[in-house]
């Protein structure tokens, strides 16, 4: 597995336990990991690897995967077995000897395509909608859930399950889960026909069969062009196919024994190659592009940052600490209190960038201290100022762009195409900081009462995702000081 990929898992895993409230000791390792230097995507990974060792769920989540590598395994033996046993009950309806070898071929390739077909369609549907095929998975997680072994760890029974259900989770949805269960599908349906090969083997080595072929309402040229046509990739590969003077006398009403042992050799040769060409080696094949497909998927997992979880984990982890602009060093000597307003992000923004309030409040002070006069691009807040900020986009180079909205502002269908709008127009890179008034820092609260602007940021981060913002050009803004005070500031800053 993935190293990269296993240490999503791993917060995946605790994002499913920490559902109700966060584990005992983990507001220590945020405060640990929140002061260094990485990235919100690395300090949630190392603080799910910390966790996730420091409870022991490693174990956890290893016998989980090794419980479903177990139940795929035993369902790949039991599709062999009933691969021998199709095809040696497609042998034994003859009494006699004779078989009709397009009945043998429907009975052990005709259930496979038709497998091949239903896979193809559900791939198809589910790639276009975007669901995943998760029947099959939910039997798997039903089995391995219930039979669930082992003593409760230091998350206790109800954190073992929840651990496992979020593997589940993982393994099971998305891109994912589709070839996942695309795996486990080819190798169920390979060892069918592996099964059934071996079997035909044993059977033709032991006993001796005659190949006819009969119809009622289709011509003979029809079975001759039929078997014409199956018979041009085996012989490709050197097997030996019967000819259309050989296939016409393989009609049971024109058999004769007498030539029964050359129709024999090339009619069990046809039969072995058309299993190997047209049952295994597609199987084999879909069978190593699956496992690719599982490695590459893995590869661009990605965690959900705008789910409420990980944006209460940013709130924690990305404390805001970058103080930018200006204050003026004159009001600081002078002990005017309007140098005490100052704005923080949690993550540095660009110099020289440009920035534009969007539908702010009306108490909240535009520009924040520190922005220079021709990077302010104003309050946008009706039609007018829309149009022009566009126009000034277009004419501003490529220049970074942060637009500053409150964080309870509804992001509803007309910011959107604002938004799309105006990250057409940026050239640069375009920044979404959702701004509000500092607090006193709050206790580590579970989910169920987190603080009521978490949905509302998770909607923010859908946005942008919707107009093609990364979620980490989301910027959390704090101003601290009022508005007088902040007025005064920016006064200050403007007039240098």
């Amino acid at each position: 597995m993935n190293p990269t990929f296993k240490q999503k898992l791993y917060s995946e895993v605790l994002r499913n336990i920490e559902t109700d409230e966060p584990l005992k000791g983990s507001q220590l390792i945020e405060q640990r990991y929140s002061g260094q230097d990485l990235s919100l995507l690395e300090k949630i990974l190392q603080r799910g690897v910390t966790l996730v060792r420091e409870y022991k769920l490693e174990s956890v989540i290893q016998r989980t995967l090794s419980r479903i590598q177990f139940v795929t395994v035993g369902m790949t033996v039991l599709f062999f077995l009933l691969g021998g046993l199709a095809s040696m009950q497609a042998f034994q309806q003859s009494q006699t000897g004779v078989v009709n070898f397009y009945w043998l071929v429907t009975v052990l390739l005709g259930f496979d395509f038709l497998a091949l077909f239903i896979w193809g369609v559900s791939m198809t549907v589910a790639a276009i909608s975007g669901t995943s095929m998760r029947g099959p998975g939910l039997w798997v997680q039903r089995l391995v859930i219930r039979y669930f072994p082992g003593k409760a760890g230091e998350a206790g029974k109800a954190g073992e399950i929840s651990a496992a259900q979020a593997v589940f989770s993982v393994v099971f949805s998305g891109a994912i889960g589709r070839w996942w269960l695309s795996r486990a599908s080819h190798s169920f349906w390979l060892a069918y026909l592996c099964g059934g090969l071996l079997t035909i083997l044993f059977m033709l080595s032991t006993r001796q069969f005659d190949f006819v072929w009969e119809t009622t309402i289709l011509t003979n040229q029809t079975f001759i062009s039929v078997t014409e046509g199956l018979s041009v990739i085996p012989s490709w590969i050197g097997f030996s196919v019967p000819s259309a003077e050989q296939i016409s006398a393989s009609q049971l009403s024109l058999f004769d024994v007498g030539r029964g042992d050359s129709l024999r050799q090339v009619w069990a040769s046809l039969l072995i190659g058309a299993m190997i060409v047209y049952g295994i080696l597609p199987r084999l094949l879909l069978l190593v592009v699956s496992h690719l497909m599982i490695s590459w998927q893995q590869n661009r997992f990605r965690l959900d940052l705008t789910r409420p979880y990980y944006i209460g984990l940013r709130e924690r982890l990305m404390p805001a600490a970058s103080q930018f602009g200006i204050v003026d060093p004159d009001l600081k000597k002078k002990g005017s209190t309007a140098n005490s307003e100052s704005v923080r992000t949690d993550i540095r923004l660009p110099e020289g960038a440009l920035y534009a309030g969007i539908e702010l409040n009306q108490d909240q002070p535009w520009p924040p201290a520190g922005i220079l006069a021709e990077d302010d691009l104003g309050r946008i807040e009706d039609r007018e100022s829309q149009e022009r900020l566009l126009r000034r986009l277009a004419a501003s180079g490529a220049k970074d762009l942060v637009a500053v909205v409150p964080v309870r502002r509804s992001p509803d269908r007309g910011l959107e195409r604002l938004f799309a709008e105006i990250k057409k127009h940026t050239r640069g890179r375009l920044f979404i900081a959702l701004s509000e008034a500092s607090e006193k820092p709050k206790p580590m609260v579970s989910s169920n009462h987190q603080q009521p602007n978490l949905s509302r940021q998770s909607d923010w981060y859908r946005l942008a995702m919707r107009v093609g913002i990364e979620a980490d050009a989301i910027v959390k803004m704090e101003y601290s000081g009022t508005t007088e005070q902040s007025s005064a500031t920016s006064r200050a800053v403007r007039n240098g």
